[in-house]
């Protein structure tokens, strides 16, 4: 177990990275998003907030490597 600090709006994981960390969010919220290319939006699938955790296959599994987490 490691304790990482992100800055506000940092990213955590970006569309299209691997990642097999799990992140239990201790205080502050973090925010996953999907990119639209098509027309260049960006959509909110989830904002978790501290006690939540999240990885990668937990969380992003319905749209796969096609989303970004941002503190």
């Amino acid at each position: 177990l490691e304790l990482v600090r992100f800055q506000k709006g940092a990213p955590i994981v970006l569309e299209n990275e691997i990642s097999d960390h799990v992140y239990f969010i201790y205080s502050g919220s973090v925010e996953v998003v999907k990119h639209v290319h098509e027309l260049n939006q960006m959509s909110r699938l989830a904002v978790l907030q501290a006690g939540s955790q999240f990885s990668e296959f937990s969380v992003l599994n319905r749209a796969s490597k096609k989303a970004s987490v941002f503190a």
